[in-house]
């Protein structure tokens, strides 16, 4: 049943001026399993939904015994979370890209962290969950869009005005339509130029509305933001979706990188991508780089820019500093 359901919710709404594909999440529960009364099975079945819908792996998920301590555990951190955004108890980790050919750092990710005096140390895809299912997605984007701005002009004065910062942006506030008035009030709050601003975005996130996605990434690139195409190579876009939309970059998922050197496929689909980018005006950038044979082929392949554990770890804005000085100070950066 559930499985009929969530294909006849799913089929294609033909309108006017276009086509929506709509997605449905289904949570599902049994009696007398997961409840003896109405009111358990209704309960435990939204348990269940919320679960499907933060899940990437299926759209329909059965209860199972343990997921109340862990919603509960979500509603407890979304009450910590939002007192640590008001309260500045975040932080934020940057890891560097550097250019494969030359070595040199072209700009940096900036990377969420949250170390809980309650809770102790939460993973950011947990953070960015809980936030997304409670209503704090936009409150929390705007927190690290601006503290990596504000991170980057000072690097700016500092005399780096060459770098660039990377910021992933959650579905949520993509799909807000008020991205691109959020970016700009950043801008100008921090005094950073905007084309020192790379917004990371992720496949699905630009799939799912093609129209409102073109006229969102479009406003950006008017501001002068560069776009940068996340975990490329995962997600559903086509070819055509992808000439339309106005990107820079693309990062090729670290899933590719990872099997470079010992998987001839994942070779082939990594220079395809390559050449797709390439021919699109695009840059490439590969993650999660931890072999030197993995630096070496990607070199070859004509892969423009890179960042993994095997040339730097993400880490604080007092290292990151610390990292940016020697740079500037040998002068490995090149014009």
């Amino acid at each position: 049943m559930a499985a009929q359901l969530f294909h006849a919710l799913s089929r294609d709404v033909k309108l006017p001026d276009g086509c929506l594909s709509p997605q449905a999440c289904i949570g599902t529960s049994l009696y007398p399993e997961h409840g003896l009364t109405a009111a358990e099975l209704l309960s435990h079945a939204d348990t269940a939904m919320y679960y499907a819908k933060h899940s990437r792996k299926t759209m329909v998920q059965m209860f199972e015994p343990g997921m109340d301590e862990r919603r509960l555990r979500r509603q407890k951190l979304a009450v910590s979370l939002q007192a640590a955004i008001e309260q500045d108890q975040l932080e934020l980790h940057y890891q560097p890209i550097f250019r494969l050919n030359s070595g040199d750092i072209e700009s940096v990710e900036a990377l969420l962290r949250w170390n809980s005096a309650e809770h102790g140390f939460i993973s950011p895809l947990e953070v960015i969950a809980v936030a997304e299912q409670h209503g704090l997605a936009h409150r929390l984007n705007e927190w690290v869009l601006s503290q990596a701005c504000r991170q980057m002009h000072r690097w700016h004065q500092a005399g780096c005005g060459w770098l660039k910062v990377n910021v992933n942006i959650s579905p949520n506030i993509f799909m807000e339509g008020e991205l691109a008035l959020t970016v700009s009030a950043v801008l100008r709050d921090t005094g950073l130029d905007a084309s020192t601003l790379v917004l990371e975005i992720t496949e699905d996130t630009s799939m799912w509305d093609t129209a409102g996605s073109l006229d969102t990434l479009q406003e950006l690139r008017e501001l002068g933001i560069e776009i940068a195409l996340d975990d490329f190579g995962t997600g559903y876009s086509s070819f055509s979706h992808l000439r339309q939309l106005p990107i820079n970059k693309l990062k090729i998922d670290k899933s590719f990188v990872a099997d470079l050197s010992t998987d001839p496929r994942a070779e082939s689909l990594v220079k395809t991508i390559i050449s797709l980018a390439d021919n699109l005006n695009m840059t490439v950038t590969a993650e999660g780089i931890e072999l030197v044979e993995q630096h070496v082929l990607l070199q070859q392949l004509g892969c423009g820019l890179g960042q993994g554990y095997l040339m730097a770890r993400p880490m604080p804005a007092e290292a990151m500093s610390e990292l940016l000085l020697q740079d500037k100070r040998y002068g490995s950066r090149s014009a």
